[in-house]
């Protein structure tokens, strides 16, 4: 999986290196009658050593979002199967 996300990475938004996929991130979230505020941080998605989990590291700024961002990294790695 990494090989594949290496090979499509874009400079300066996103890479892989030592075994970790790392990326930019800008998400809108909105709350009741306000308008949307933009959030802009890192992830960084890794694979403890002997262990089939995958370690989430998440800037602060996105928190607010944070189920969201959960959502898209299940996605990209397939969790949901």
């Amino acid at each position: 999986m990494l090989n594949f996300l290496a090979g499509r990475a874009v400079l300066d938004m996103k890479k892989v290196e030592n075994g970790k996929y790392s990326r930019t991130m800008h998400l809108a979230a909105q709350e009741k009658n306000e308008s949307p505020k933009q959030l802009y941080g890192w992830l960084c998605i890794g694979k403890p050593e002997n262990k089939d989990d995958l370690l989430v590291t998440v800037a602060a700024s996105p928190l607010p979002v944070l189920p969201q961002v959960l959502a898209k990294v299940r996605n990209l790695f397939d969790l949901y199967c």
